[in-house]
């Protein structure tokens, strides 16, 4: 799986089988750099990928995928993620731009965030100017933050000038803001 490191600019990822990283730690396993985002399509084929640890405390943009933008996501499992980050931090996806996730399925995850925020248990921050997509996806487990903006399946949704389309969707997870702070949801 760490192979996935090296996907670069346009990169199709097709997973093959399921995957059962036995508890291994690493960071985001795209970039998690905003400015330089994985941009390509990952398909899940069905597969799920299951129990990794992300501990990556003091970066923002953390998750499977840090950051990505113009990317399309589908059809995966993750299940028995531990997912810890400063800010906008969720098990998929970190920050996600202009992007199309459908059929993504998360169970069983645990996402702690920092002092920055934007937890979510499938994505922590979304935002377009174009189209975003989330259709068919669901998350069950716990979410801790310090600070604002959290949501059992999306931290923050947002469209500057672009549109948001967030349908079939489910979340049971516990979210617990250990400060006080202000847009905290069970869903978004």
């Amino acid at each position: 799986l760490l192979d996935l490191q090296t996907a670069s600019r346009g990169s199709v990822v097709t997973l093959q089988a399921d995957i059962d990283c036995h508890g291994a730690e690493s960071t985001s396993l795209f970039t998690n750099n905003e400015d330089r985002p994985f941009v390509g399509k990952f398909y899940g084929n069905g597969h799920t990928i299951k129990n990794l640890t992300i501990n990556d405390p003091e970066e923002e943009n953390v998750g499977l995928i840090g950051a990505a933008a113009d990317t399309e996501i589908t059809n995966l499992t993750l299940e028995g993620f531990t997912v810890i980050g400063y800010e906008d931090t969720g098990t998929l996806v970190g920050d996600l731009y202009n992007s199309f996730i459908e059929n993504v399925h998360v169970r069983n995850t645990e996402v702690i965030v920092g002092e920055g925020g934007w937890g979510g248990g499938l994505v922590g921050y979304m935002h377009s100017e174009d189209t975003g997509f989330v259709y068919d996806a669901s998350v069950t487990g716990t979410l801790e933050s310090y600070e604002s903006n959290n949501g059992g399946l999306i931290g923050f949704a947002g469209a500057e000038d672009g549109s948001l389309f967030i349908g079939k969707v489910f979340a049971n997870v516990r979210v617990t803001v250990t400060e006080s702070g202000s847009d905290n949801g069970g869903l978004l």
